[in-house]
This record gives C-alpha cells, sequence and structure tokens, in this order.
C-alpha cells in the first residue's frame, strides 16, 4: 500500500465515468427517446402557461441552426444572442450550438455606447439573435445598444455590418421570427460536425478586477460546469468530483498541508482560454494545465480547502504577510458589523499598514473594533497572532461597488488613505 503524501494536492474522484458528449448530442437523444416530455415551462401571472418539449425545441433548433448556416455563420463563428429568459432563447442558444457557432449572451445594460462597440468588436460577432420578450418590452434597450454598432437585418448582404434576427415579431415588423423560418425549405443545407472539445459558449468573469474577461467553455464543460464557485474566505470543503486542487509556492510547487499558499485548480470542467488573449491564458494555466485561481488558502488536516483572501490582496507589513480575508471573516463575527473590508495603507518604515474599514449597524465605533480584535487574536488565536491586529480603524456609511456587486476594494483603499492623511507623504506608493 502507499504511504499517504503530506503534500497539499486534493482530487474528488468523480462517481461515475465522464460523458464524453455534446451539448447538441444529448438534446437530440433527448428528442428522440422523451420526444413528447416538457422540458422547458413559463408561466405567466394570468396564469398563461407556455411550454416547449424535447422534440419541438430540438426541431426549431435545429431548423434556425441551417438558417444560420445560410447567413453565413460557420463552425467556430461567435454569435449574440439577446433577450430574457424565453422559451425562443432557449431554442436560439441550442440553434446556435447546433451550426456549430459559439453561443454570446450579450449584455443589453452595458453604460456607454464604447461599452458596447468594444463588446461586439472583441468578440467579432456578425450575427446575433435577439428576442425583445412578451410585447416587446425588449426593444427600446435592445434599439439602444444596436444603434451604437454598425446594424442589417438579415437580409442585406454587406460582409461587414452585423446581421440581426428578430426571434419574435416586433411592432414594426423589422425582421424573420421563428415561426416564419421554421416555414422555410431548409433541409438541403448540411449542419457540421461537432465535437465535445469545441467551444460552446463565452462567458465574461466576475469583473471584480474593475473590467470583466472573456472565457471560452467547451461543450464537455458546459453541461458538466459545477454552479459553485470558489467567492468566500474559509474552510469551503472538498473540491466537485473530478476536480483536483493543489495549494503550491511561488515556483508552483506543491507545499505540505497546512502551509498557506496559491491554489491550483485543474478540471475537465474549468474554462479552456481567454478568449483572443493568449498572454492572459499563458499567465493563468501552468504547462500542466492547472488554473491559477489567485486565491490563497491551505489544506486542512482532514482535507478540506481553506481559503484565506485573494493574492492581489495580501498586506505585507514589514516582514509579516497578512491576509485581509481571515481578518475579515473575524470581525463579521462581531455583532453590529454590517460589512468589512480590510485594506492596505502605506506606511514610511513597514512599507504597508493594515486599516479596517467597517460598516456598521448598531452602535459600534473604531475602539470597539479594535478591542474585539485584541480579545480573539489573543484568546483563541494565541498572543503571536497580535501582530496580525490592524493599525488603523475606519467607519464607512457604505462601500462603493464594483459591477459585479463586489466591494470596490481599490477605491475603499484611496478613500483610507486620504481620510487618513497619508496621501501626500506616499503618493509614490500605489499597490
Amino acid at each position: 500500500m502507499a504511504a499517504l503524501s503530506n503534500l497539499s494536492y486534493l482530487h474528488v474522484p468523480p462517481g461515475r465515468p465522464y460523458n464524453y458528449n455534446t451539448v447538441t448530442q444529448i438534446a437530440r437523444e433527448n428528442a428522440r427517446l422523451r420526444p413528447n416530455q416538457e422540458l422547458l415551462i413559463i408561466r405567466e401571472l394570468d396564469g398563461s402557461r407556455y411550454t416547449l418539449t424535447n422534440a419541438s425545441l430540438y426541431q426549431q433548433a435545429e431548423h434556425l441552426a441551417r438558417y444560420l448556416v445560410t447567413l453565413g455563420v460557420k463552425r467556430g463563428d461567435i454569435v449574440g444572442l439577446v433577450g430574457p429568459n424565453s422559451l425562443e432563447k432557449a431554442i436560439g442558444s441550442l440553434g446556435i450550438m447546433l451550426a456549430g457557432a459559439i453561443i454570446w449572451n450579450a449584455n443589453i445594460n452595458l453604460k456607454t455606447a464604447q461599452d458596447v462597440m468594444a463588446q461586439i468588436q472583441l468578440l467579432q460577432a456578425r450575427v446575433m439573435l435577439v428576442d425583445c420578450g412578451k410585447d416587446n418590452c425588449f426593444l427600446p434597450p435592445v434599439k439602444a445598444m444596436l444603434d451604437h454598432y454598425t446594424v442589417q437585418t438579415d437580409s442585406a448582404n454587406e460582409d461587414t455590418d452585423i446581421k440581426v434576427t428578430y426571434l419574435r415579431k416586433t411592432d414594426d415588423n423589422m425582421s424573420e421570427t421563428l415561426e416564419r423560418i421554421q416555414s422555410l425549405q431548409l433541409d438541403q443545407i448540411e449542419l457540421p460536425i461537432i465535437y465535445p472539445e469545441d467551444d460552446a459558449i463565452v462567458l465574461p468573469t466576475s469583473g471584480s478586477t474593475g473590467k470583466s474577461k472573456i472565457v471560452r467553455h467547451s461543450h464537455f464543460s458546459l453541461y458538466k460546469l459545477p454552479s459553485s464557485q470558489y467567492s468566500v474566505c474559509g474552510d469551503v470543503g472538498r473540491p466537485f468530483p473530478g476536480v483536483e486542487i493543489r495549494i503550491v509556492d511561488h515556483q508552483d510547487i506543491p507545499i505540505e498541508k497546512g502551509m498557506i499558499g496559491k491554489i491550483q485548480v485543474r478540471s475537465p470542467y474549468a474554462m479552456k482560454k481567454y478568449d483572443r488573449n493568449p498572454e492572459l491564458t499563458k499567465r493563468a494555466f501552468t504547462e500542466e494545465k492547472w488554473y491559477r485561481t489567485g486565491d490563497l488558502g491551505n489544506l486542512s488536516r482532514d482535507g478540506n480547502l481553506v481559503i484565506v483572501g485573494r493574492e492581489a490582496d495580501v498586506i505585507s507589513r514589514g516582514c509579516k504577510t497578512i491576509y485581509p480575508g481571515v481578518l475579515e471573516s473575524l470581525l463579521k463575527g462581531m455583532t453590529s458589523i454590517k460589512d468589512v473590508c480590510v485594506v492596505p495603507v502605506p506606511d514610511k518604515r513597514l512599507l504597508e499598514e493594515v486599516c479596517a474599514c467597517f460598516v456598521s449597524s448598531g452602535q459600534v465605533n473604531p475602539e470597539d473594533v479594535k478591542k474585539f480584535f485584541e480579545q480573539k487574536l489573543f484568546k483563541e488565536q494565541t498572543q503571536n497572532n497580535l501582530s496580525e491586529i490592524p493599525t488603523y480603524f475606519l467607519q464607512f456609511e457604505a462601500f462603493p461597488e464594483v459591477g459585479n456587486g463586489k466591494f470596490d476594494r481599490k477605491t475603499i483603499r484611496r478613500d483610507a488613505i486620504a481620510r487618513l492623511g497619508l496621501t501626500k507623504a506616499h503618493a509614490s506608493m500605489n499597490k
């Protein structure tokens, strides 16, 4: 019997063999084996009910896919998809994949015209499917979005413009509808062969760095994609079956259990790459295909993953490394603390100092927070951890947020530095 390793590595074997398949093959099999099974159901407030069976979804999506091919869509192209969660959008999603193309769920809430153009130009989408919803409730924002780019209906021939097909009838009858597309004679149009490794969808990252990036997922990873993401600090348990996790040092070498290091993940469900950004993809993955998550943590002795924070958020106070996530988790246990964000502020002697910023939901002041830290770190984590007590404590009315709802740490840090009067003396520091 092989000896157990003391290195920081976790792997929960999958409970069953991987199903090496595509989303489109699964949809085709469902339509063949369970044609009358209701797959999607929408109930309106007035009591009306609309459904799609397996057979109806596949038949309409396949016909739509042939139509997309007539528009010039080829295997590997990106096709935009806009609209609410609807039966039409579900047909559009499967139709895009059956055409061998990649789904891009376009964001109609982008703030500026430049944002819209940047997204379309980055992804090089040339065709977009649009569902304006019941009673065309989504038509005004969709029109506003497309007005920022050169747009044509699907009947035009120019190769430089984005072609738009409205899946549901609009007030001014701008384009084809699913109903009319189904009446077209397209059986002679051949659809491409699709493989599990083929790209199926592009998705935005959380945008926690201030700007979302675009990542790609294959058919194989899409239909097995775990729903949970490591986004909190503390003990998050064991990985999803089939996922490998290891903790490494700065040279990507695994370290012993219990030691804090960089979290790396390897999984057949993971994204393939950052879209049109080979340099970022190279930085994100090791040669052995381990994904550098940017999180820090350790493996507990009982085999659980413990996350202590993000690499970018680590504070270096002299020779002491301090993990904001640990302090934040600690302070969240204090009564009347609503939100907390621990940030670094500049210091002439130690390079960085620790500032605990908090939002109170009751009668709590900075001195109360300091005493709480002293009691917790001394009584529960030994006297050695007193060196982690923040030097500064600032109370905020509310924290600014970035687009994904997370706290805007850069702005909070900048506000803290200004309030502490450290701006001029340490203007050269810009972590």
